[in-house]
């Protein structure tokens, strides 16, 4: 299905330019040209936002190894009185996982607002 619509997209585009080109050169050639601003631009911002994507799987998995490790050292963490310590380590890796996934969603929406005006 996908190689399908990925042949068809590219025979209307062809079909597209060609028309285009029949009315004016110079009206395909700027069509190619933004067309070409749009997807770099898109793939730069699309850059940082996988950055970010990573980030946030980074950050979850240290909070859940937090979790983990809390749970497997309950006892001397008891013993020791190591509540507030262990509790400020949790707290302060769920503010990451917190910041990052609101950095995450701003940026996606940025990306979407280009996205959708651009089309």
């Amino acid at each position: 299905k996908l190689m399908v619509d990925g042949i068809h997209s590219c025979f209307q585009v062809l079909i597209f330019f060609g028309v285009l080109y029949s009315m004016s050169a110079w009206l395909a050639f700027g069509q190619l040209g933004l067309a070409a601003a749009g997807t770099w631009i898109t793939v730069i911002l699309g850059k940082r936002l996988v950055r970010m994507q990573k980030d946030q799987q980074r950050h979850e998995g240290n909070f859940r190894y937090s979790l983990v490790h809390l749970r497997d050292h309950a006892e001397p963490v008891a013993f020791y009185k190591g509540e507030a310590t262990e509790g400020q380590c949790i707290d302060d890796r769920f503010g990451r996982v917190c910041q990052n996934w609101e950095a995450v969603i701003t940026w996606q929406r940025n990306v979407d607002f280009f996205t959708t005006g651009y089309a």
